[in-house]
């Protein structure tokens, strides 16, 4: 019985992130390579108040203790390369944070690759943090997949929708 309600949540967060990700890409009007001004105007919309924005992996947001819950997108690139000069971003990870009943923040990443947190963000403090599986890897979406930004705003939809639980089977 618990592996059936299992895979019945896992179905129903997989049904909601393909809808979450048809709307998005209609809201956008495309579903290549987003910019960082639109990601905040869809995530605004979506999200409100619990929006911390799309970021820089160097301008990680600690979540506000006030909040419940937060979303944000954050791209592997930093503000600026080795040589001063501003990065244009390579790809888009979400991060779903929730207030535990201890009143701290525990942050879930989302890759569209399927990476560890480990792996692409290493810089990121291990403490309070973990690491969600996706299924969506290289060999489903591409290497050179443009749609980082899109599927990232799903996985968050699906992290409103149904929790943490629900973010973990992204």
């Amino acid at each position: 019985m618990g592996a059936k309600r299992e895979w019945s949540k896992k179905k129903n967060a997989l049904e909601t992130f393909e809808t979450a990700h048809r709307g998005i890409v209609k809201l956008m009007g495309h579903n290549r390579t987003t910019s960082t001004s639109e990601l905040n105007k869809v995530g605004t919309k979506l999200f409100g108040n619990e929006w911390l924005g799309a970021h820089p992996s160097d301008k990680i947001k600690t979540p506000p203790s006030r909040m419940a819950r937060t979303f944000a997108i954050y791209n592997l690139d930093s503000t600026f390369d080795k040589f001063g000069a501003r990065n244009s971003g390579t790809h888009w990870v979400a991060a779903y944070s929730e207030r535990g009943e201890d009143g701290k923040h525990k942050t879930w990443f989302y890759d569209s690759y399927g990476r560890p947190k480990s792996q692409i963000m290493p810089h990121i403090e291990a403490t309070n943090t973990d690491t969600s599986d996706s299924p969506y890897d290289q060999s489903k979406t591409g290497i050179g997949s443009e749609m980082c930004g899109q599927l990232s705003l799903a996985a968050l939809v699906v992290g409103r929708e149904h929790g943490a639980e629900g973010f973990m089977h992204m």
